[in-house]
């Protein structure tokens, strides 16, 4: 009898956390957490976010319908968009004092997911991330470049990235990963050169980072009228800008293309292109073969 009254009351403390969890959630204040990040961010990264449609995620997490990133950083030309983002927490990892968060959204027409761990929840050090991509949208990135000369880009890219490391040391993490393009084109203008449509591209390279050395290596990259392939060795320093780099890479033009085939013939007089870059990334040495 007594065993029968005490899994009645446990049922009714049961029902109780359910009913107060339901309550909660229906009247919990989100557009004021909407406000508190957004300020949160701005604050310590000086970068502007509008968060819309932020819900609760069952059972430990949150969902938020539309991020936009402002493009207040020298990075971003216009403002980026994160739309239907799941952010959900372990419950087992938060409950041994660890934090592990599994996420995913879409971005630029594709999709993301991923995953990061922290190794305490209140001060965390020591982390380890991973994100995989696939098929976001070249046409649509908002990253600044030199929009004068390359006039459009198209295709599609993919990868995945793993790191881990120190939080107060990110130089000093390591990690690996992978990039590959597809149906890749783009519209360039470089005078005296007439303008070119670059088409039918497609590419990959593999990176390790480990020691504050970061190798790019087996990149190749193949289209119409193009061939190519590059390897690059990074030394990374404070600021990123001021990091050594060691590159080398080979260009061969093919007859695919007859107009690039013929205007490398008639400039260059060879169809095979050498090409060193040495010295910090804001000011290298270059040469040309």
């Amino acid at each position: 009898m007594k065993k029968r009254y005490f899994f009645e009351i446990l049922g009714y403390v049961a029902f109780a956390l359910l009913l107060f969890l339901l309550v909660f959630m229906a009247n919990f204040p989100y557009s004021a957490l909407e406000n508190r990040i957004e300020t949160a961010v701005a604050q310590r990264y000086d970068q502007r976010i509008n968060i819309r449609g932020l819900d609760y995620n069952f059972p430990l997490g949150l969902y938020f319908q539309r991020l936009k990133i402002q493009p207040d950083s020298t990075y971003l030309r216009e403002a980026t968009h994160i739309s239907n983002c799941n952010i959900n927490i372990d419950l087992l990892a938060l409950i041994t004092g660890n934090t592990e968060a599994t996420f995913k959204m879409q971005l630029l027409q594709g999709s993301l997911h991923g995953m990061l761990n922290l190794d305490s929840v209140l001060q965390p050090q020591e982390y380890d991330f991973s994100i995989d991509w696939e098929r976001l949208q070249l046409e649509d990135n908002p990253i600044d470049y030199n929009r004068n000369r390359i006039k459009s880009i198209q295709g599609f890219c993919s990868g995945e990235t793993k790191l881990q490391g120190n939080l107060d040391k990110p130089l000093q993490s390591s990690g690996e990963g992978n990039l590959e393009i597809s149906e890749a084109g783009a519209q360039i203008e470089a005078p005296p050169l007439p303008q070119h449509n670059f088409k039918d591209f497609q590419g990959n390279c593999n990176w390790e980072l480990e020691n504050r050395k970061l190798y790019i290596g087996n990149c190749n990259l193949k289209g119409k009228g193009i061939q190519g392939s590059a390897d690059c060795n990074l030394r990374l320093n404070r600021p990123l800008i001021s990091s050594n780099m060691d590159l080398t890479a080979e260009i061969r033009f093919t007859e695919s293309d007859p107009k690039i085939y013929s205007l490398v013939q008639k400039y260059m007089g060879t169809n095979k292109l050498d090409i060193e870059l040495k010295g910090r990334l804001n000011n290298p040495s270059y040469s040309l073969n």
